[in-house]
């Protein structure tokens, strides 16, 4: 067990490329021409938008989650490591990356923990569940979801 804490403790980066779905690239590739923007500027931007959106985002479900209100992407990490009880995503942050002269988003997570009430680490999320997050993130968001490390 100390050594799956140890892993747990390490701060997780999710790295993602551009939108695999033909019609949402057009999209966005014909956004940044109107707007008159690198199309890495707007893959980047809607990126950051749809992801904001969904960490803010309540879901609320009285019969599962009582009076409590979680993110849409703290849902999807509780659903993902199958666990009863109300808890929280690690703190998340949007980065970036370069691959081959290209940017590219990334989501860093604080660590590999989801919190309880009180804020503290109570559930590991392994990578399998590392794994299924950044699948659904893909088929939600639209970005290919490519790899994810810890660091």
């Amino acid at each position: 067990m100390v050594a799956n804490k140890d892993i747990s403790n390490k701060c997780i980066e999710m790295y993602f490329g551009n939108p695999f779905a033909d019609d949402f690239r057009k999209k966005l590739e014909g956004r940044a021409i109107e707007w008159e923007r690198s199309i890495q500027f707007i893959f980047l931007s809607e990126f950051e938008h749809t992801f904001n959106h969904m960490s803010k985002t309540k879901k609320f479900d009285v019969e599962i989650y009582g009076n409590h209100s979680l993110s849409v992407f703290d849902s999807y990490c509780v659903y993902f490591a199958n666990t009863d009880g109300v808890f929280y995503a690690p703190p998340v942050r949007l980065g970036t990356y370069v691959y081959k002269g290209s940017k590219y988003s990334k989501l860093i997570l604080k660590d590999g923990w989801l919190r309880n009430e009180k804020k503290k680490k109570e559930f590991p999320l392994t990578d399998s569940v590392i794994e299924k997050l950044g699948k659904q993130l893909e088929e939600d968001i639209g970005f290919e979801f490519i790899e994810f490390k810890r660091l």
